[in-house]
Formats: C-alpha cells, structure tokens, sequence
C-alpha cells in the first residue's frame, strides 16, 4: 500500500481504492466484515496490494483502519463512488460510518451525499490526536450490492494548512493560492460573489486530485465547485460532483495528465443562498500503488568494463495484476555513457531495457516511467524519462516474485555506485490466473472434484483418480493439464500412469513452494515450474525427478491412465479440481509389409513348478495382444496380495510362450507407489521361449531364456 507524505510541509495522507474499469475480479480486503477483521492502510507499509472492494451480500460490511495517524489533530474526509469508471448497472446506496479506531466510538456518519447520488459522504470531521479514524462500509438496503470506490483524505489542522480565502478572489486574475494538502475556509456573501483558487499540481506524473467542499452555511445555500483550466474557460468534468441539493457538500475528482506543472483554477459559487464553506484538496494516491524498495544505502560498486554488471533483486510478496510501473534509480558514475540497465522479472523471464548510454553525466537519478515526454539530458534531477523498451511485458502479468536491475559498464576507464532503486507499480486487482478450459475428451474426475486425503503422519497418503481411454491410435507427444487446490501445496506431489505399460512419471512435487494452488498444463517441452504454477497458458516442464513424458511417446492412447496425487503431511486439505490428458497422436500411413521367415527355436519341458502361493494368472494362461500399426500390444496381469511383512528379497518368475520374444517387453509394477521394474527385454534375442527366475545376484541373461533353476538378472538396467 503507498500513502505518501504530499506536498510538504502541507503534510496531507490520501489514499483511494480502486481498480480500472471494466473489469472488477475478487474483494481482496475479505475477510474484513468486523471490527476484528478490519483491513490496515498503513501508512508505513510497502508491501500491502489494496484495489476496489465490494458489498456482496446484505449482510456484507467492510472495515477499514488508518493506523499511524496518532501524530496531531486532524480533518478526516471519506466518501464512497459506486460502479466507478462507468461500471454497467444501476448505483446502490451505502452506509458509511467513521470510528475511533481506539475506543470503537461513533465520530461521524452519513447515508448520502444527496438524495439523487445515494453514495455516502462525511467532510472534513475533526479527529483528535489520539485516534486513528476507523471506516465501517455496509449496504443501506437488501437489494444494495455492487463493487465501490472508497475515498479518503486526511488534513493536519493548524501549521498554516488551515487557509481563510483573501478578498478580493471574484476573478480569474485574482484568484487564491491554495496548494495540496491545505484545506480553506470561504464565505459567499451575496448572489453575485464568486470564490476563485489557483492550484498549482505539484507532481510530474499522470495524477487525480480530490476537491472536497464541506457546506457550513447551515442548510442555506446550495455550492457549486467547478475546475477549470488556467486561463478559467475549461471545466475538466469531475467524476462526482453533487448536483442540485441545498445545504449539500461537494466531492469531486479531476485528472491533470502526465505533465511536469499543471495550473489548475477552482470556481466556488452558489445557486442559491449564501453562507460559509470550507475547501479541502489533495493529491490522490490509490492505495494500489505499492513502492517496493531496495536499500537507501545499498551502495552496490559496479564493476568496470564487465558484461555481467552488478545485479540487485527486489521481491514483490503478493499477487496483483500490473497496470502501471516505474522504475527508479540513482547512480552514480564517471561516465554514463558507458552504462546499460536491464530489468527482469525473474519468475517469468521477461526483460526490457531501461537505459542505453543515452545520456552523458555522472549522476543518473531518474524514474523510467513509459508515459513520460521528459527524455532529456542529463538525467540527474529526479525526473521522469522514457525507457528504451516498452514496459508491455510486465503488463497483466502477476508481479508477485523476484526483479532484478542489472547495471552493466561496457567500457573500460570509469567506475561508478549503484546507489539505490525502487520499483513504483499499480495493480488493478488481485492476480486471478487466465480462464483455462480443458476441451479434451479425457478429463476427470468424472463425479466433479475430489477431495484429497490427508496424511496421518505414518507415510504418504494417496488420492488416485482413473480415466479408461479405448480410442485407438499411437502417442506422438502427451501434455497433461492438473488443477488443485490445497492449503500448501508443498504437502503435495503427483503423477501420471499407464497401467497397461507400467510406466509411471512424477509430474510435480511442491517441496519449495508454499501456495494454495497448481493450476497448469505440464509439457516435457515447457518452461521451468513457477512458484505458484497458476498459468495453464504457460505449459511447464513436470519438476520431479524421474521419467518425462516423452517415455509414452510410441505407446497406445488406449488404456488406463491414473493421476496419483500424495500428501506428504498431517493437517492440510485439498481438491483434485480437475485433470486431463492432452494427446497428439502418430499419424498413420500405409506402408507395404512383408511377413518375415522364421527359424523356429526348439522349445523344451523346463519342468520347473512355482510353489509361491503368489502365482498368476488365476484363470491359466492368458493370450498376449498382438501389436496393430496403430501400437504395442499389452497384457497386464494382477496379484493382489494382503499378507503383512517387509520384503527383504524378492525373485520373480516368469514363463511365457511366444513367437518371437524379440517382440516382448516384461516389468513388474507395484500400484501402490507406481514403482516399475523392467525385467526383460528380448530385443537381441531370437527365441519363442522366456521361462526365468530373475533375481538382482542371478547371472546375465542367455538367448533362450529358459532354464528357471539357473536365476538371471533382469537384462534392462
């Protein structure tokens, strides 16, 4: 959150909350529906994302705390702007109170600026020294709900901010200086008095400013505020003005575009009535306006003549969609000709550069700001200038991670400090990830979302989940999309098998990433997994150890294909939200075939007897599938064995008749870990004929294979 001092000595705090319309997305303040749960906009704080919030529900309130503020007596101000920037629909009406945020007693409150607004508004309330206002929003009605735009403004009394308007001010020539932060007192004395002020914006960027008016003439007179350009024949429409209500206050807001100065005039009158009035303006800086710094003496030397340069990170905590940013530096250097600056957002691996031996100097304090027209030479008065490359791609991007400024010294001869730098971003909402849809016919779970098991803290506890595909055809590549929910995904890992084939492949563990969230297409082809894998329009390699998917690749779609999700520690839940397999299969084309001529190997009675109790299959022999152009053929047989006991050595044997065991493949698959052991492949071996005992101290394996009494060692590694 960012509430700056404005304007000193005015030292005046505003804050706004907001989003840019269209769109509005999560209330990022819930929960905050109680005194307990009140949101803080602290004034010393950094690092908090604060955007628009919402009435949900009738029985919605939002709560809001300005902490900090113990510092004098002051003049608090607050109102609210339903649907901002135009947001579709009709207004509603709110209820807006002001607490002592100390004793929970009422300060002030009011229902509406006006009846033909319906949006509340308390003006200029006198706070003392030891409270720190304290703002309770609810609906004024059942039918009341919608997203709204809360403003604040907080005035110091007394230090010359509190100004009395200077007769003569009834012309443009004559008017008053007034400046942000200050607050006056006016009086219109008769039908054809007119108050006028000149406010001088103080700062170089893209800004709002608030005028507020307070009605102190006690019902009797009705006050127009208008802002106008400097020669007074502009009227710069504002977003909230009241309009036609005797003995009503004023609120507006008015832009006054990127500039370095901006004169701005400010007509006070009345429609009708006279009476007294008091005047209060500020800068407006939506509290989504976040300054996140490094530090002020960071004094980093930068190495001369060195294409690495000197690099400094600063990480952003929260999640919030880009809007705006700004990148501010000050160096120090013999010659900044010899520099280039580069920013990167290192969880997304975007760069641009901010700065090319564009300009001569030895002193380089700027802000890099895109909408900035002050590219000018040299750079060392705190100004704004234009980088070289667009800061697009940071835009609607999550700015939650680690940015890095790079400082590079391409020539020899000069040496120079970085100094400091910070980063001025604003954010629009909280970062939702991109709508994904799974438009594959092979998504699970069926039944809608599954709950994921929680480990007892004995072991791993598994959730598995099963699609059946009997499409035919070949995998050329396979992608897999996995949507979770859990309170920590760094409990939970997960992978993908094929029970036909035995193959199992770790997709994702989250040992490092403490989130709530994995949302994401994984691809052997995609980029490194983030923390928090939440952009299924960004495929991501799987980051486990193990097989990648490329070891389905040549195998059949068809089959049984099981997500295995395990949680690795006690007290933390979850969803498997949904999960699809995303094929592309081989394409099939006509080639001619030749039926090759065999030798046939004489076979032999091996007469060896399995005597294990675990013997398959329980029905006898079973036939093994042929392959079809379109893939393998597979035959999976199962011992379901519910024994205790921990092996401390196991053999295998086998005994199968065919062909041409050249064609065969053999692996033994324990389900409940997808732990696969290949035993056998008879690639080197022309024979019709595999009766074995295989064993880890067995002798290499012959051609045939066929003397069970003699075990071997599986032949696949």
């Amino acid at each position: 959150m960012s509430i700056r001092i404005l304007s000193l000595p005015f030292f005046c705090f505003l804050t706004v909350i907001q989003t840019a319309p269209p769109t509005w997305g999560v209330d990022i303040w819930e929960p905050n529906d109680s005194l307990a749960d009140v949101q803080k906009l602290d004034i010393d704080t950094v690092h908090e994302i604060f955007t628009y919030a919402s009435i949900d529900s009738p029985t919605d309130e939002d709560w809001f705390h300005l902490t900090h503020l113990a510092i004098a007596d002051k003049w608090v101000t607050a109102w609210i702007e339903d649907r901002p920037g135009g947001q579709e629909g009709t207004g509603f009406d709110t209820v807006l109170e002001m607490l002592n945020g100390a004793t929970g007693a009422s300060i002030a409150s009011n229902d509406d600026i006006s009846s033909q607004i319906r949006q509340s508004g308390i003006i200029g309330a006198a706070v003392p020294m030891d409270a720190s206002p304290t703002f309770r929003v609810r609906p004024f009605g059942a039918d009341d709900l919608g997203p709204y735009r809360l403003y604040t403004m907080i005035h110091l009394q007394g230090g010359g901010r509190d100004r009395v308007e200077v007769e003569p001010n009834d012309t443009s020539g004559s008017s008053d200086g007034v400046s942000s932060g200050q607050n006056m007192s006016g009086v219109i004395s008769d039908a054809t008095d007119v108050d006028w002020l000149e406010f001088v914006t103080p700062l170089p960027h893209e800004a709002e400013f608030a005028v507020a008016l307070r009605n102190d003439s006690g019902g009797g007179a009705d006050f127009v505020v208008e802002v106008l350009d400097e020669s007074g024949n502009v009227n710069y429409l504002p977003r909230l003005n009241d309009d036609g209500e005797t003995g009503a206050n004023d609120f507006l807001v008015f832009s006054v575009g990127d500039v370095q100065e901006k004169t701005r005039k400010i007509r006070v009158s009345s429609r009708s009535g006279t009476g007294a009035y008091r005047l209060f303006l500020g800068e407006l800086n939506p509290s989504n306006q976040e300054w996140f710094r490094s530090p002020s003496l960071l004094n980093l030397s930068i190495p001369d003549n060195d294409i690495s340069g000197v690099t400094d990170i600063i990480t952003v905590p929260d999640s919030a969609v880009v809007e705006n940013l700004n990148v501010r530096v000050n160096i120090e250097h013999s010659d900044l000709e010899d520099l280039r600056l580069e920013l990167t957002h290192i969880d997304s691996g975007r760069t641009v550069t901010l700065y090319n031996a564009n300009c001569p100097g030895a002193t380089l304090t700027v802000s890099f700001d895109e909408e900035s027209v002050f590219g000018f030479c040299p750079l060392a008065f705190g100004g704004h200038a234009p980088p070289v490359d667009s800061f697009a791609p940071f835009l609607d991007e999550d700015i939650k991670g680690d940015w890095a400024l790079n400082v590079i010294d391409g020539d020899g001869g000069d040496t120079g400090t970085l100094r400091n730098w910070s980063l001025e971003m604003e954010a629009s909402s909280k970062y939702v990830p991109p709508p994904f849809t799974c438009n594959s016919p092979y998504t699970g779970p069926m039944s809608g979302a599954i709950s994921i098991k929680d480990s007892t803290g004995q072991g791993l506890a598994f959730t598995e989940d099963t699609i059946i595909i009997t499409d035919p055809g070949t995998l050329a590549d396979l992608n897999v999309f996995v949507d979770i929910s859990h309170d920590d995904i760094a409990d939970i890992g997960f992978t993908i098998q094929n029970v036909e084939s035995g193959l199992s492949v770790p997709l994702y563990t989250g040992l490092t990433c403490n989130e709530t969230r994995v949302m994401a297409v994984f691809d052997d082809e995609g980029a490194a997994a983030p923390c928090p894998p939440v952009d299924p329009m960004t495929p991501i390699m799987p980051n486990a150890s193990g097989a990648g998917l490329d070891a389905f690749e040549g195998r059949p779609l068809a089959g049984t294909w099981i997500l295995r999700v395990n949680d690795a520690n006690p007290g933390t839940t979850g969803t498997l939200n949904q999960w699809c397999l995303l094929p592309t299969l081989q394409t099939v084309t006509d080639t001619p075939t030749s039926t090759p001529t065999e030798t046939p190997t004489p076979t032999t009675d091996v007469g060896f007897n399995c005597t294990s109790s675990y013997s398959g299959p329980m029905a006898g022999p079973a036939t093994i599938p042929d392959a079809t152009p379109l893939g393998v053929g597979t035959l999976q047989d199962t011992i379901v064995i519910a024994d205790p006991g921990t092996l401390s050595d196991m053999d295998v044997f086998v005994d199968i008749t065919h062909d041409a065991i050249a064609d065969l493949g053999v692996s033994l698959v324990r389900q409940e870990d997808a732990l696969v052991i290949p035993l056998y492949s008879g690639i080197a071996c022309s024979a019709t004929r595999l009766s074995a005992v295989f064993s880890d101290e067995g002798g290499a394996a012959p051609c045939p294979a066929i003397d069970p009494f003699t075990p071997i060692q599986p032949n696949t590694g």
